[in-house]
């Protein structure tokens, strides 16, 4: 909810005037009631608005407690947290790109569906051990080992993925040595 409204400090005088922005949990970013107030720009402006806020009772936040709050209160999983620094320091757009799919869940997806294929492993080799002297096919029993060589699989497919990110994320270092004059500048402007 969306209110334009004038913002008293605690005599009851008008400091300034804009939008507060109600936020009812859980739908909101951490998932609690949530409230953020936009008054106009300028340094001493603001500070008056934040003195007033806190003389009301606020506090200001922490460095990443609204994320650590939505982690707290199951909006978001550990892997969608990390994405958040990931999302606001991406260095290129590709970067960026693969912290937002992280942020939307892609590698949370991806683990959901490993951890699945495990429990569905153990279930048939509990039921293997449990009718042991049943007469099950062959392909019964291949089961467990091909659902072992996919998670493996995927977990290899993620390691791949985070390495590569992870180069993405950091870059790589490169040194252009060589003799006086031999092209080194000009390599290094058309890289950059």
């Amino acid at each position: 909810y969306l209110h334009f409204t004038e913002f008293l400090d605690e005599n009851g005088q008008t400091i300034d005037e804009g939008y507060a922005a109600w936020m009812p949990g859980p739908r909101s970013y951490t998932a609690e009631d949530s409230l953020e107030l936009q008054g106009h720009g300028g340094a001493t402006n603001l500070r008056r608005l934040l003195r007033a806020a806190i003389a009301a009772g606020a506090r200001p936040a922490e460095r990443g407690e609204f994320t650590l709050r939505a982690f707290l209160n199951g909006r978001i999983d550990l892997s969608q947290a990390e994405a958040v620094l990931d999302v606001v320091q991406a260095p290129t757009e590709t970067a960026l790109d693969i912290a937002h799919d992280q942020l939307q869940g892609g590698l949370s997806r991806q683990i959901r569906h490993i951890l699945s294929t495990l429990i569905d492993i153990q279930a048939l080799l509990e039921a293997q051990i449990d009718f042991v002297e049943e007469d099950l096919d062959e392909t019964h029993s291949q089961r467990p080992t091909h659902a072992i060589s996919s998670a493996i699989e995927a977990v290899e497919r993620i390691i791949i993925t985070f390495q590569r990110g992870r180069t993405l994320k950091n870059g790589i270092r490169v040194v252009l040595l060589g003799a006086p004059n031999a092209g080194k500048s000009s390599l290094f402007n058309v890289m950059v």
